[in-house]
């Protein structure tokens, strides 16, 4: 499932993906300019007028939910030598039990992590690219529509989805495997005050109370030390963690 605005999807790597598994695009526009018109037959595609990424996503969950779906955005390259590998591996997890899987990205920048049973911890650290659902969860999930692009809060929306599967009994695996490569740059390593606000609100709608409150200051303090973040951003953070709902 392909999340696109104003038509941005990539013909040729929608292509690429049909070599593996049914595609379904969702392309939320503006005006009827940000139509998206493909002329694959391989290809579903849904234009919707509206904003949102959450939305978005939520769009394609209740049109598609009855299959095992992936999340991707729209600036994501297929890594074609082990895409197939990846699906076998997800395929095993999901017949044990699992209800999501996660996988690496393929940009060495990114994180990379071995093999294991995610936590309640440990889904804050996945990009929502790296994502696949089981289709009955998929089926019984949504995205929290207050966090995204063009939402209140511009990012965490991937975080409090698999942390809601995780509260709900749900187990979630990691795989040690990196099928896709995102080639833009990620809301949630550009440290302004928007990001922090989200942070801090992220934090409240999953841990709350004092557990919720540690986890900010200490997130925040990290990233005033490894990404120089301001430190006036850890108020932001602390006083938008206080005051969400």
């Amino acid at each position: 499932m392909i999340s696109s605005y104003n038509a941005s999807a990539k013909e040729e790597e929608i292509r690429r993906f049909t070599k593996f598994l049914k595609v379904c695009v969702v392309n939320q526009y503006s005006d009827e300019v940000g139509k998206l018109i493909l002329n694959n037959p391989e290809v579903k595609v849904v234009n919707k007028k509206s904003t949102g990424l959450s939305k978005n996503r939520n769009t394609g969950l209740e049109i598609f939910s009855n299959n095992h779906i992936i999340i991707c955005d729209d600036d994501i390259e297929i890594n074609e030598n082990v895409f197939s590998s990846a699906l076998d591996e997800i395929d095993k997890l999901f017949y044990d039990g699992y209800g999501f899987v996660t996988f690496n990205n393929a940009d060495v920048s990114g994180p990379r992590f071995k093999n294991f049973q995610h936590t309640k911890f440990s889904v804050m650290k996945i990009p929502s690219w790296c994502i696949c659902l089981r289709s009955d969860i998929a089926s019984a999930f949504r995205f929290d529509e207050s966090f995204g692009i063009n939402a209140k809060y511009n990012s965490g929306e991937e975080n409090i989805l698999l942390f809601d599967i995780l509260m709900s009994g749900v187990r979630g695996a990691h795989i040690n495997i990196d099928p896709v490569r995102h080639i833009g740059e990620s809301t949630g390593h550009i440290w302004n005050i928007d990001l922090a606000k989200a942070k801090g609100a992220l934090f409240h709608r999953t841990y709350g109370s004092w557990v919720g409150l540690f986890i900010t200051i200490l997130f925040m303090l990290k990233k005033v030390f490894t990404d120089r973040a301001s430190i006036k951003l850890l108020g932001v953070a602390i006083r938008e963690y206080s005051t969400h709902r």
